[in-house]
C-alpha cells in the first residue's frame, strides 16, 4: 500500500479505508458535526467546503460528503446514534470534538506571513547550494582543461 499507483490493488487498502470511514462516522455521530464546521475560504486550495473533490465524477463538494453514513444508504454495525461502540475506551479528551478551523481568527495572509522567515532562509540556503554547485562544476571543468593541456604539452615535447 506504500506505492500510490498500485495501492488500490493491495487487499489491505479496502480494509484501511473502511476503518477510516468508521472512525469518521463515530466522530460525526459523537460530536454532532455537520458541514458548517468545514472552512468556507481558509483551507488549502481544493479543501474548502464548496470546493469540488478531484477526481470524483460526477462532481461532488466536500459539503455533500460530510454526512453520516446512512444518508449514503449504508450504516456501520455496532455504532449507536451517539457514536459509541462496544470496543470504545472511555477518555475525557474534549479536544477531539473541536475543529481547528479559524481558531486563531487570523486571515490566510497573516498565517502565510508567520513563516516568511523560513521561506527567506530556505531561499538563501538554496542560493548558496546553487552557488556551491556552480563553483564545483567550474573548478572541475578548469582542472580537466589543465590536465588536457599538460598532457598535450608533455606528449608533444621531445624526449
Amino acid at each position: 500500500m506504500g506505492l500510490v499507483p498500485s495501492a488500490p490493488n493491495d487487499p489491505i487498502f479496502v480494509l484501511h479505508h473502511c476503518f477510516v470511514d468508521r472512525i469518521l462516522e463515530k466522530w460525526l455521530r459523537k460530536y454532532k458535526k455537520d458541514a458548517s464546521v468545514l472552512s468556507a475560504t481558509e483551507a488549502p486550495i481544493g479543501h474548502n467546503r464548496d470546493d469540488v473533490i478531484v477526481p470524483m465524477f460526477p462532481v461532488y463538494t466536500h459539503e455533500e460528503f460530510f454526512s453520516e453514513s446512512f444518508s449514503f444508504g449504508y450504516d456501520f454495525e455496532g455504532i449507536d446514534k451517539d457514536g459509541k461502540s462496544p470496543d470504545d475506551e472511555e477518555t475525557e479528551d474534549a479536544s477531539l470534538g473541536r475543529c481547528p478551523v479559524s481558531d486563531t481568527g487570523s486571515k490566510p495572509e497573516e498565517r502565510a506571513n508567520e513563516c516568511i522567515g523560513w521561506k527567506i532562509g530556505a531561499g538563501i540556503l538554496a542560493g548558496l547550494v546553487l552557488c556551491l554547485v556552480i563553483i564545483i562544476i567550474t573548478v572541475s571543468v578548469s582542472c580537466n582543461k589543465l590536465k588536457m593541456r599538460v598532457s598535450a604539452e608533455s606528449s608533444s615535447s621531445p624526449t
